[in-house]
């Protein structure tokens, strides 16, 4: 699938939950050196006290994930949805968008905190695997049936925010597909059980799961309960 071999131990990762302030400027930060590809910055946020061999492991990981990044479309016009914290070895997910609307997966396979600061203690990769597939085709599916009344970023509209901790009639993934599956009554949220297959609403989840704690400078205000779901894309 890739010109290089990454063993990710999915299988091990435990849920992801928004990352915070901290984690999440860090990850924002490592994505805009790739898309800048200013691989120097990216090296320069290993670990300073990591040993050498593993130094080099993972500057080559970043130059081999610069080279597949550059193979999937322009990294100049690639965007950032979020950057989410997986427990299992402090592993940053970062999902980001191309040009094209596909989504890939940037991951930083161990954050440490040094000192005060965060940087880089495993490999970087970049993922465009199964599940970036279908999560690209869920968000065809967002865009097509959910962003005129929760936006095109799930910020809100008519609709609730998608992209905050609190919701209104669930609280866990099993209630989040029956809402989109049945709707609720008395709402615009209709039942979509009639017009997407079991796959692309449970898809369409995991989507809406990866918008969920964006730093969005707006958004609709919180409705409902606070509710951080714990999910893990690797494992549905």
């Amino acid at each position: 699938m890739f010109f290089f071999i990454v063993t990710l131990g999915f299988e091990s990762m435990e849920a992801q939950v928004p990352a915070d302030d901290a984690q999440y400027a860090f990850g924002k930060k490592i994505f805009q050196f790739f898309k800048e590809q200013k691989i120097d910055l990216i090296i320069g946020a290993i670990d300073p006290k990591a040993q050498d061999d593993v130094k080099q492991s993972i500057s080559t990981s970043i130059l081999n994930g610069m080279e597949k990044l550059k193979t999937i479309g322009d990294p100049a016009r690639m965007k950032i949805i979020n950057v989410l914290f997986v427990n299992s070895r402090n592993k940053l997910l970062i999902p980001v968008m191309t040009e094209k609307n596909d989504i890939i997966m940037i991951i930083l396979d161990n954050v440490i905190n040094r000192g005060g600061g965060l940087f880089l203690a495993g490999p970087v990769h970049v993922v465009r695997s199964e599940k970036e597939k279908r999560l690209t085709q869920a968000r065809k599916v967002y865009m097509a049936k959910c962003f005129s009344c929760h936006g095109q970023y799930g910020e809100g509209m008519v609709g609730p925010n998608l992209t905050d901790d609190y919701w209104k009639y669930a609280k866990t993934d099993a209630e989040v597909k029956d809402v989109i599956a049945n709707g609720r009554k008395g709402t615009v949220m209709i039942a979509f059980k009639d017009y997407l297959s079991a796959q692309e609403i449970n898809d369409l989840m995991l989507y809406i799961s990866i918008l969920q704690g964006q730093r969005l400078r707006k958004g609709k205000p919180a409705e409902g309960n606070q509710v951080q779901l714990l999910r893990n894309l690797y494992l549905q």
